[in-house]
């Protein structure tokens, strides 16, 4: 799964799109600190809709895409506009 998360709190930061930081992780269903809820959805069934909630949930440093503090700035230039909406 990729996690765009806040890393720097939004205190810390000038803009709310600074201090995001963008993660490549497992998605380990067991793991403590992780909980998906299913979204009852109309049509398209063939693919689960899932509510993420992260509570604690430890996540390796070395999972970091770029620097920390700029994943917005990769997703707005690597992610085509139509996938962000």
């Amino acid at each position: 799964m990729i996690l765009l998360a806040r890393t720097t709190p939004i205190e810390e930061v000038k803009k709310p799109s600074e201090g995001l930081s963008l993660f490549f992780i497992d998605f380990d269903r067991a793991a403590p600190g992780l909980d998906l809820r299913k979204i009852k959805k109309m049509g398209g069934r063939s693919v689960d809709a899932n509510e993420v909630f992260f509570d604690e949930y430890r996540i390796p440093a070395d999972s970091l895409i770029g620097n920390e503090g700029e994943g917005f700035k990769i997703v707005s230039i690597y992610i085509p506009l139509p996938f962000r909406l």
